[in-house]
């Protein structure tokens, strides 16, 4: 794993939880917005005895799994920002907690920074390097 797969994990956790947060919210509304049958319709008997009880623990099971991603969202976070905060220049310290904690573009980056994108990718590619040796020094790859 490189440096950038490293900080990139933080993102891709960030994801994974909002996708099964929503997942979680689309099971939730489709369980409470259940409407009764008229009189004329037709029912199809399901096999499923216990609906409601699937529906119950397939959230509960989800919202569970929510909050050990969190719990490895908010450790990760916590030793990527210490591992940046040991960067020597500010201006990679800047660069890579815009980039990995806040997710911004490079294009925003340089901007903020006032320099060309193209500056900003060099300074970027120099601050990886830097932080890889500092990753190295506590994770094995």
């Amino acid at each position: 794993m490189t440096a950038r797969e490293y900080l990139l994990q933080i993102y891709i956790l960030d994801r994974t939880i909002n996708d099964k947060l929503d997942k979680i919210y689309l099971l939730k509304t489709t369980f409470y917005s259940t409407s009764g049958l008229s009189e004329n319709e037709r029912v199809q008997m399901s096999s499923d005895k216990d609906r409601t009880g699937n529906a119950v623990a397939r959230i509960v099971d989800l919202e569970r799994e929510v909050e050990g991603l969190v719990d490895r969202y908010v450790d990760l976070k916590k030793q990527v920002i210490l591992y940046i905060s040991q960067l020597k220049k500010q201006k990679h310290q800047f660069i890579l907690t815009k980039r990995y904690i806040d997710y911004k573009s490079m294009r925003d980056i340089a901007d903020e920074l006032g320099m060309s994108e193209r500056g900003c990718k060099k300074a970027h590619k120099k601050a990886l390097e830097e932080i890889s040796m500092i990753i190295k020094q506590y994770i094995v790859f």
